[in-house]
């Protein structure tokens, strides 16, 4: 597919099995292509304004930062910036959350919004024994300061289905943890999720397949190969929204 400026998406990506003797990139490798990805498609945007401009490029540059997120999206970080105005609780759990204390990061990898330690985005695999198998599902999570009083805000960016989740992306987990109670925290919300994720009704098992394999496939750390129109939609959802 062609991006800004004529450039092709150059992604590629992969079931959650082995694919014609290659292994799937792990969970880190994934979120690098992802952020790569994101990376090209800005340099794609900007080759197309400067091609199609006789502006000066300082001015594009300054320009560029007021395009909405999804053209010009903020990076995801592998550690949070440490702020007064932010409790020490919410940082040190983001801190510990983020390195994968106490999670499997194969299953569940979690990395902050430039830096913001109540901006997180995680990344779900979907469990083996479900229809989600296969697939990586990412979720936004915000972090209100009033926590861990107030229940942190939760979105799946990644299209998906499933009774206890509604058209938004928003997830009830009151099935899975009851009333919101203060001695939660983050890891045992992501634990949920990820719970959550194995239970679904067995008559719409094969439309679950069908989704997941449409919108949430895993990217290849393969480079310089070109995806189709497909592939590019499956991976969009992952980025566009950062």
């Amino acid at each position: 597919k062609k991006g800004v400026g004529g450039r092709s998406a150059s992604l590629r990506l992969v079931p959650a099995t082995r694919a014609r003797g290659r292994t799937q990139p792990t969970m880190d490798e994934a979120v690098r292509v992802i952020n790569r990805e994101r990376k090209g498609f800005i340099e794609a945007v900007l080759a197309g304004v400067l091609k199609s401009t006789e502006l000066p490029k300082v001015l594009v540059f300054v320009a560029l930062q007021y395009l909405p997120s999804s053209y010009n999206p903020p990076s995801l970080e592998k550690e949070v910036k440490y702020s007064s105005n932010v409790p020490d609780r919410i940082v040190d759990e983001v801190s510990s959350l983020i390195t994968g204390d106490g999670l499997d990061k194969e299953q569940c990898f979690v990395q902050s919004v430039s830096r913001n330690p109540q901006h997180l985005h995680g990344f779900l695999k979907g469990p083996e024994c479900s229809p989600f198998a296969g697939g990586l599902f990412q979720i936004e999570i915000k972090i209100p300061e009033e926590y861990p009083k107030v229940a942190p805000r939760l979105n799946y960016l990644t299209p998906i289905h499933h009774e206890n989740i509604d058209n938004s992306g928003s997830p009830n987990l009151r099935k899975m943890l009851g009333p919101w109670c203060d001695t939660y925290d983050l890891k045992i919300v992501l634990k949920a999720l990820q719970t959550q994720l194995m239970l679904v009704r067995a008559d719409n098992e094969e439309q679950l397949k069908k989704e997941t394999r449409e919108h949430a496939m895993w990217p290849s750390n393969a480079k310089n190969m070109l995806g189709n129109s497909k592939h590019w939609n499956c991976i969009n959802p992952l980025y566009r929204h950062l």
